[in-house]
């Protein structure tokens, strides 16, 4: 009777203590690697002015930097605090870089303009970044999820909150 007791009183509350604290703590590592996705994004966007700038005078698609132009003002103006919704603009951003990308190799003028190719390798290199970090993302949430999974098997486990999160596409 005794070790029951012991059970009920002791064993049970340690055990959803650590729970909580494991799933807190994954959490927490969870969303410090989403953020370091997301300040890449934005260090990304930061430099698409600069780039259409440079691309204004010579390109005659004004369709294409207009596009792009209402693209990053939604993106500055689009709340970050969900990672998912980022990175769809995100998807949208770089379909339309690439875009622009194809336009301007045509256009010799811009191939030997330096602040032009400055901006445009500090594009695609971010975008290579972040496509590195997703991975770091993505084995994060394998981790989380593998918990919640487990936790969600015990009567105990199903008592803390806590759902699976979603992957992020490469």
């Amino acid at each position: 009777m005794e070790l029951l007791y012991f059970f009920l009183l002791i064993l049970i509350p340690l055990i959803l203590l650590l729970l909580f604290f494991t799933r807190a703590t994954l959490s927490q590592s969870l969303k410090k690697e989403e953020r370091k996705t997301i300040a890449l994004y934005r260090k990304k966007i930061d430099k698409i002015p600069a780039f259409l700038e440079t691309m204004r005078d010579k390109v005659a698609e004004e369709a294409s930097l207009k596009t792009m132009i209402r693209l990053h003002s939604e993106a500055v103006l689009m709340p970050t605090n969900d990672i998912v919704d980022v990175l769809e603009m995100n998807v949208r951003i770089e379909k339309e870089f690439h875009f622009l990308m194809q336009i301007s190799a045509q256009i010799p003028a811009l191939l030997t303009e330096t602040q032009f190719i400055y901006i445009r390798d500090f594009v695609i290199q971010a975008e290579k970044d972040m496509h590195a970090q997703f991975s770091a993302v993505n084995e994060k949430v394998q981790k989380y999820n593998t918990f919640i999974m487990i936790k969600n098997m015990t009567i105990i486990g199903l008592i803390l909150p806590g759902k699976a999160k979603p992957y992020l596409g490469t």
